[in-house]
């Protein structure tokens, strides 16, 4: 979770969700609560949803088979 001072702790027993190979990036969104990490190795971008009472992870539908040779997310 992360407090509102900024400070990070592990949710439950600190499980992970899977971000793919060569996770490069990742981007927290603005308020709506959605994760983005893109895996350059797996050639996608990982999306997770982020819940708003204990900041657990979930993993939802990202897009994959992007170009080669990407270096990072872009927050519009």
């Amino acid at each position: 979770t992360i407090a509102s001072n900024g400070a990070v702790s592990l949710v439950g027993d600190g499980a992970s969700g899977a971000t793919g190979t060569g996770p490069v990036d990742l981007d927290v969104s603005d308020g709506d609560g959605y994760l983005y990490v893109l895996a350059r190795g797996a050639r996608s971008i990982r999306a997770f949803s982020i819940d708003g009472g204990d900041g657990s992870l979930t993993t939802i539908a990202g897009p994959s088979g992007l170009a080669a040779g990407l270096v990072g997310l872009v927050a519009v």
